[in-house]
């Protein structure tokens, strides 16, 4: 048997704990509209903008207070996260559509970028096939 000096032990194991590590984050492929904690938000704002387009704002909020763990969000946080996805390029204005109160409200549908985002991102949250068959 061989002596291994305990020092060279340790070290070998911090660098294999680093190299794991490493791994792992390159194996996450969640795009930057998917990574903070707005996250959530995001994804189901892009959903709603996917299945029902184009929307107003308004009509974006009233869909998130029926979907389960969105009861309770407020309608302005709904308008600044909106505002903020049209700036970063996910979502766009379509056109406008009178409002029944006064003036017009912007109608939004998702760029072409939006839409790829969910694609990546339904392919990133579906487990592989490999994945499935060595849990299996």
């Amino acid at each position: 048997m061989i002596n291994i000096p305990q020092p060279f032990f340790r070290a070998s194991k911090a660098w294999e704990a680093q190299e794991n590590l490493a791994r792992k984050r390159g194996t996450d492929t969640r795009l930057q509209v998917f990574s903070h904690k707005e996250a959530k938000l995001n994804r189901v704002i892009l959903k709603i903008l996917e299945w029902k387009c184009p929307l107003i704002a308004y009509d974006v909020w009233r869909q998130l207070k029926a979907t389960k763990g969105f009861r309770g969000i407020d309608s302005k946080t709904v308008y600044r996260r909106m505002h903020a996805l049209e700036q970063e390029g996910w979502i766009c204005q379509k056109g406008k559509r009178p409002a029944k109160v006064q003036g017009e409200c912007a109608l939004y549908e998702l760029t072409p970028k939006g839409e790829a985002a969910l694609r990546i991102d339904e392919k990133a949250l579906k487990p592989s096939s490999k994945q499935q068959q060595t849990s299996n």
